[in-house]
């Protein structure tokens, strides 16, 4: 029933199943479960929806990506918000699934959201060290990357006052301390 309720996007009846204790993991004949439903019409539904798939099966974003992935997805794909799949699993705090995203040629470590923020800016913003460190050990990424404001993640993070990011960026050798910030002062 909760995949057929994901299919219908019928966000209540979603709900409703998984308060019921409804399985996220029980796939149909074609081993495809509701999340990868979700995912294949181009959307996570909604974030509440999203979140309560996740939840119930921590291993699931990660299998899910694995088998779009295996069909051809587009690893740089934007959701409505503009949001590449490195960038939800970022917000997220998916670790195995960005992961996986890194290890793709492809993924797009400079894509701006429509607040152009990079997953690196999202992962500062949302204070998030383990994901943050996951980041920097990519060689391609550019700690110094600007938002629209001409700010660099740790340039947020000093704002923001992210003590545990500012010491990890400050112990990465490709930072420019001397990257200025912009005239936007984040919330």
């Amino acid at each position: 029933m909760l995949w057929y309720a994901v299919n219908m996007r019928d966000h209540e009846k979603v709900k409703f199943f998984m308060k019921c204790g409804a399985d996220s993991g029980v796939a149909d004949y074609e081993n495809v479960t509701p999340l990868h439903v979700a995912l294949m019409q181009g959307e996570l539904i909604d974030e509440d929806i999203a979140e309560m798939l996740l939840r119930a099966r921590p291993t699931i974003a990660a299998d899910a990506l694995r088998f779009l992935l295996e069909l051809g997805a587009d690893s740089n794909a934007l959701n409505p918000e503009c949001e590449t799949p490195l960038m939800r699993a970022v917000r997220f705090g998916h670790l195995n699934v960005i992961k996986m995203l890194l290890e793709q040629e492809n993924v797009d470590l400079y894509a701006k959201d429509r607040y152009e923020y990079t997953a690196l800016h999202i992962a500062t913003v949302y204070h998030y060290l383990g994901v943050l460190n996951l980041l920097l050990f990519s060689e391609r990424l550019d700690v110094n990357c600007p938002d629209r404001y001409g700010n660099s993640a740790f340039w947020l993070s000093v704002e923001l006052g992210r003590d545990s990011i500012n010491e990890r960026f400050l112990r990465d050798s490709r930072l420019n301390m001397n990257v200025m910030g912009g005239f936007f002062r984040p919330e």
